[in-house]
């Protein structure tokens, strides 16, 4: 039985001091010593008679240093350089060519991680991030640390996806097949619901730089659906309490968009959990939380929509009143056009009455001339009713009127 010193000295800075008080108990695998590093290096490329650049077993004694993944680290370099040097021909010793070429002790594991990844389809590349991500304890440190789970477990994670049983298995043994070993159990044994999956080792999680940004992704879901079940709470205790609005709304619902996610998924947050595979209860509570979610969702499409016929009917009584305007605007407008019209004609109207009364007054004249007042006093009455504001006309009327009289 053994125990990881990364466990209990994490910090570097006690390294040095740590690593001579560790090396005298008797429980715990001692740290590598510079010695130690060389026959790491030369021992295993020995085996299998590959002879190795000693300036690169040198570089690698002081690039292992302090680093807490050493062993680790190096065994994976170790065996990526020594394929890379056999694709190459074999020609010559290791060197720091075939070293390089890998990434480095710094690199070497992200970068074959990553071509495990990029090896698969978009949706192997669903369940593989959602395997990693469900592997990784998210409180063991700031990098996180390993999470055995149930492949019973593994598989209704992948069910939203959807994943197969065997889609999921065929991930799985990309990432545990020979040469790569990230994932546990190894090649060959059988993968059932009742077994346990595991990441082979802690350096592994804190040297693949894209599950560490999946960490950070799901550590980020995990504060959203806490922070969607608290609520859900609060809203059971007083039903005017809880809801969810505004930008975390938004986010809540941009989550539940784009993140496959289920009761198996959700179990893993449920606080208080009673029992380890409760999973009707882990459902029954999830479905509550997402009808909640859902609820608040629909009570802001409602503000929505009902701020929307608001300002659309501030629009339509705007429209109205302005159309009343208008319809005002041109109706004082006909009505002076029409006034103007009207005063117009009467002015017309009334000169050419002007003038025909004068023609009446000439004709008028002609009688008096040769004495005839009867067709005077008729063309002169004429004359008044087209001009019967002409009161001089009205008085010369009058006089031939007495006129007539007194001849009769």
């Amino acid at each position: 039985m053994c125990r990881h010193a990364s466990y209990l000295l994490p910090s570097p800075g006690n390294l040095a001091v740590g690593s001579q008080v560790i090396n005298q108990g008797q429980y715990l695998v001692p740290r590598l010593s510079s010695e130690n590093v060389r026959r790491a290096v030369a021992g295993p490329l020995g085996v299998v008679g590959a002879p190795v650049d000693a300036t690169l077993v040198n570089r690698l004694v002081r690039e292992v240093g302090n680093s807490m993944d050493q062993l680790s680290l190096l065994q994976h370099a170790l065996m990526r350089t020594f394929r890379h040097w056999q694709k190459g021909g074999s020609d010559g010793p290791v060197s720091h060519r075939d070293y390089d070429a890998t990434g480095q002790m710094e690199k070497a594991l992200g970068r074959h991680a990553d071509e495990q990844f990029e090896a698969l389809d978009d949706k192997g590349r669903q369940v593989a991030k959602l395997i990693f991500q469900r592997l990784t304890d998210l409180s063991a440190g700031d990098k996180g640390g390993r999470r055995p789970t149930l492949m019973a477990e593994i598989y209704g994670l992948a069910a939203p996806i959807p994943a197969s049983r065997q889609e999921v298995d065929g991930v799985i043994e990309k990432f545990r097949q020979l040469d790569t070993s990230f994932l546990m159990p190894p090649p060959g044994a059988p993968l059932q619901e009742e077994n346990m999956l595991d990441i082979s080792h802690e350096s592994f999680i804190r040297n693949w730089e894209r599950l560490s940004q999946w960490a950070d992704e799901e550590a980020e879901n995990a504060r959203l659906y806490q922070r969607l079940q608290q609520a859900r709470e609060e809203n059971e205790e007083d039903p005017n309490q809880g809801w969810i609005a505004g930008a975390l709304l938004q986010r809540l619902a941009d989550w539940r968009q784009t993140t496959p996610t289920n009761h198996f998924w959700a179990a893993r947050y449920h606080p208080g959990r009673k029992v380890a595979h409760d999973w009707a209860a882990d459902q029954a509570r999830y479905e509550r939380n997402m009808a909640f979610l859902q609820a608040c969702l629909d009570a802001e499409q409602a503000r929505a929509e009902a701020r929307e016929e608001a300002i659309a009917d501030k629009a339509r009584q705007k429209q109205r009143t302005l159309y009343r305007n208008i319809i005002i605007a041109i109706s004082l407008a006909a009505a002076l056009l029409v006034g103007r019209l009207y005063l117009q004609a009467r002015q017309a109207l009334a000169e050419l009455n002007q003038l025909k009364s004068e023609e009446k007054v000439r004709e008028a004249q002609i009688f008096i001339d040769a004495g005839q007042y009867w067709y005077a006093v008729k063309r002169l009455e004429e004359a008044v009713e087209l001009d019967g504001s002409n009161v001089a006309l009205k008085d010369t009327l009058a006089v031939y009127r007495e006129k007539l009289s007194e001849k009769e």
